[in-house]
């Protein structure tokens, strides 16, 4: 989870803002589902013929 924060909240006449980041560490705990991978098949362009 990713919220958005000012970096000196007592300042009013510039307001910067920093990205802080949370972990939510009961999750660390659980597997990622794997999902079968996809398979791209190449295919070949036709090269256009050519008079010589």
């Amino acid at each position: 989870m990713t919220k958005r924060r000012a970096i000196n909240p007592m300042d009013f006449d510039v307001v910067h803002m920093r990205n802080v980041h949370y972990l939510k560490l009961d999750r660390l705990n659980e597997t990622a589902p794997l999902s079968p991978k996809r398979r791209f098949v190449r295919v070949p362009k036709k090269r256009a013929a050519t008079d010589q």
